[in-house]
């Protein structure tokens, strides 16, 4: 949940199962999500070690005249690699997003709150609060988890993507992003 002119960063797991390193490009695409169209490519310069993972960050900025209140995806489309292009994992492949305020969250806070590990495979830690209200968001707004007085969340069975989780401790709120790998 974003605005526009917001600089946005998506996160893109790679593993390498050759027993060589490989360095090369990363490509990514912001689409509409509704129409497909593409509204602008990412290239960004990657290196895995042998047999090795990593989680790269796509930066972006989401212009306000590109931008508009709606929902979009951000795909990666391929990697690049000595001249040989390769196809990415599907389910890794993209992850929808909305650009305005669907839920009524507001904007993202910054505070001494904070959710680990980030990314995350499930259980999500709220760290800087002894107990707190915590709302789990879907990319496209849709509440999807309610809990109370919680000092985790589990995301396990969700499937992977970004989620925006809203901590409430007192009459204080906090916006957190978490990706879920």
């Amino acid at each position: 949940i974003k605005e526009p002119g917001d600089r946005v960063s998506f996160y893109v797991p790679l593993r390498n199962n050759a027993s060589t390193p490989v360095s090369g490009v990363l490509e990514c695409e912001l689409q509409n999500a509704t129409t497909g169209n593409a509204l602008k490519r990412q290239s960004v310069a990657v290196s895995l070690s042998e047999n090795g993972e990593r989680v790269f960050e796509v930066p972006v900025t989401l212009s306000s005249s590109t931008f508009k209140e709606g929902s979009y995806r951000f795909v990666a489309l391929n990697f690049t690699a000595d001249g040989t292009t390769c196809s990415l994992d599907s389910d890794l492949a993209s992850v929808d997003f909305f650009v305005g305020d669907p839920a009524g969250v507001g904007s993202m806070e910054t505070s001494e709150i904070t959710a680990y590990p980030n990314p995350t495979s499930g259980i999500v830690h709220i760290g800087g609060a002894a107990m707190a209200d915590v709302e789990v968001y879907s990319a496209d707004g849709r509440l999807i988890g309610d809990y109370k007085q919680v000092d985790s969340v589990d995301l396990t069975n969700n499937p992977r993507g970004i989620y925006v989780l809203k901590v409430t401790t007192g009459d204080a709120s906090t916006m957190l992003r978490v990706v879920k790998k």
